[in-house]
C-alpha cells in the first residue's frame, strides 16, 4: 500500500472514513504511478541534477524518449499524485510564459530510491516486487440515446461520473445541450470527484481526487477537474451560476444554474 498517510491518519468523521475506504479501494493507483516513475528513471533524472534540485515536468519530459506532445502534462498529473503522498516535494516558480509552474524535487524517501555511487538502490527491489503486476479495470455505462447530440427536456438534469471521462470540448458540448433542454430556472446537478488546487492537501478527500485523476489517464482526454475548472466549463456553456452544494459518498454535488443567484 502506497504512502504513510494511510496508516498515520485516523478518520475523525464519517465523511473522512468514507474517503479513507475509497483510498483503500484504489490504493493500487498510487503504486502504479510510482511504478511508472521508477520505470522512467525520473527520480534519477532529478537526482543527477542535484539532491536539492527541482525540475518542471517539461524539463523532465525533455530527457525522456517520447514523442508524446502531452508528455509534460501527463507527467505533472502523475508527479502531483506522488507529491500528495510526500514521495516528491513541490514548489512553484515563474514559467517561460510568466505564469507559475510546478516544479518537483526529491522527498526524503528518494535517497533510498536514487542510484548511489555504486549504482544500486531500493528501486531494483521495487521493480522486482512490481513484476507481472496486472490491473484490470472495467467500466459499465448505460445511456439512452446520445447525450452529446441532444438531452431530453426537464426542469433539472442529474448526472454522475460523466464529466471526468471527457475532454473539455465534450463536456462543454454536453452542458450546452443541457442548457438548451432546460427552462430559464432550470439547473444541471452533477456528482464528480474534484481534485485539489493545492498539492499540500493530505486529506483522504484530496488523495481520492488525485487517484481518480491518475485513473483517467486511461481515457483519451479524461481528467479530474478542480472547482475552478468545473466553473469555467459551465460559463463556456452559458450557465450564469455555479455552486458547490455538498460532499457525499466521496464525490462533490455541484450545480450549474441558468439564472444568476
Amino acid at each position: 500500500m502506497m504512502g504513510s498517510n494511510f496508516t498515520q491518519k485516523s478518520p475523525t468523521t464519517e465523511e473522512e472514513a468514507l474517503s479513507m475506504a475509497m483510498c483503500l479501494a484504489t490504493s493500487h493507483v498510487p503504486s502504479m504511478a510510482f511504478k511508472a516513475v521508477l520505470e522512467l528513471n525520473i527520480i534519477d533524472i532529478i537526482n543527477d541534477v542535484g539532491p536539492e534540485a527541482q525540475l518542471s515536468p517539461a524539463e523532465i519530459a525533455a530527457q525522456l524518449a517520447t514523442a508524446n506532445p502531452d508528455a509534460a502534462v501527463v507527467l505533472d498529473r502523475l508527479l502531483r499524485l506522488l507529491a500528495n503522498f510526500t514521495i516528491l516535494t513541490f514548489s512553484y516558480r515563474d514559467g517561460p510564459s510568466g505564469q507559475p509552474e510546478r516544479v518537483y524535487g526529491l522527498g526524503p524517501v528518494c535517497q533510498f530510491l536514487a542510484k548511489n555511487g555504486g549504482g544500486s538502490s531500493y528501486t531494483a527491489f521495487a521493480n522486482f516486487m512490481y513484476d507481472k503486476v496486472m490491473m484490470d479495470s472495467w467500466w459499465v455505462e448505460h445511456v439512452g440515446g446520445d447525450m452529446y447530440v441532444s438531452v431530453p427536456k426537464g426542469d433539472a438534469i442529474f448526472m454522475k461520473w460523466t464529466f471526468f471521462t471527457g475532454n473539455d470540448e465534450k463536456c462543454i458540448k454536453l452542458l450546452k445541450n443541457c442548457h438548451e433542454a432546460l427552462p430559464e430556472d432550470g439547473k444541471v446537478i452533477i456528482c464528480e470527484h474534484v481534485v485539489s488546487d493545492e498539492l499540500d492537501q493530505t486529506t483522504y478527500q484530496a488523495h481520492t481526487g488525485f487517484i481518480f485523476d491518475a485513473i483517467m489517464l486511461t481515457f483519451p482526454g479524461g481528467r479530474t477537474r478542480t472547482k475552478h475548472e468545473y466553473e469555467a466549463l459551465g460559463k463556456q456553456a452559458g450557465f450564469e451560476t455555479f455552486r458547490f452544494v455538498c460532499f457525499a459518498c466521496d464525490t462533490w454535488v455541484m450545480e450549474f444554474l441558468k439564472m444568476p443567484v
